[in-house]
């Protein structure tokens, strides 16, 4: 309320509830409002407080996030091996410095293999993160959204075609990524038979904001 009071709003923040004995701490999402007049129901200025029960919210949220790091954990492991050997595999085809190598041709369908298991890698990041997402602190950076859009399509293989310069902005570099790699992702997914996958960007600047074209 005093944070309110002062700055107008105060965002919700969760608060837990010990009720004692047997039963279950209960998670409550708290957020105030300030009122420049409380009028009818007193005078001056005032707030209102909203309490909204989150508890069952939290729990699946714990869960997911408790899933996710057990799924990261238990693939990454075994992903690891196969980019340790598949490295190993290319470095033993191109042979000793100076020299022809052998394999020409099986070389580059390692080098793919292993592309594909660093993508792997990354989408096994992008569910920890979707599921930490929620209640991790934002954390604003200058962000270059070419660079993101430039890595995004490498990570699903798609034509990128960027029109104009994409202007910097000032965001959370994570979400920023994980929000155009779902837009991306999505345009690989949801394609044709047959039909390789263009993702046009474009950006510019209105007032403190930047819009995004996917």
């Amino acid at each position: 309320v005093a944070v309110a009071m002062r700055d107008g709003h105060s965002p919700a923040r969760d608060l837990v509830v010990h009720r004692g004995g047997t039963h279950r701490p209960v998670v409550l999402s708290v957020s105030a409002t300030r009122l420049a007049d409380l009028g009818p129901f007193g005078a001056g200025a005032g707030a209102v407080l909203l309490h909204r029960d989150v508890t069952a919210d939290r729990s699946h949220r714990d869960q997911l996030a408790a899933f996710a790091g057990v799924v990261a954990h238990d693939l990454r492991g075994p992903l690891s091996s196969v980019r340790g050997w598949l490295e190993l595999g290319l470095s033993e085809l191109h042979g000793p410095a100076g020299s022809p190598g052998v394999g020409a041709d099986v070389a580059p369908l390692l080098g793919r293999a292993l592309e594909s298991a660093a993508r792997m890698d990354a989408l096994i990041e992008a569910l920890l993160l979707h599921a930490s997402s929620s209640d991790r602190l934002l954390r604003p950076t200058e962000v270059s959204l070419g660079e993101v859009v430039t890595e995004v399509s490498a990570l699903y293989d798609v034509d990128a075609v960027v029109v104009g310069d994409l202007p910097p902005v000032c965001a959370d570099i994570v979400l920023v990524r994980q929000l155009l790699a779902n837009l991306v992702g999505n345009a690989a997914k949801y394609v044709a038979d047959g039909v390789r996958p263009r993702v046009t960007v474009e950006a510019h600047r209105a007032g403190d904001e930047v819009e995004v074209w996917v």
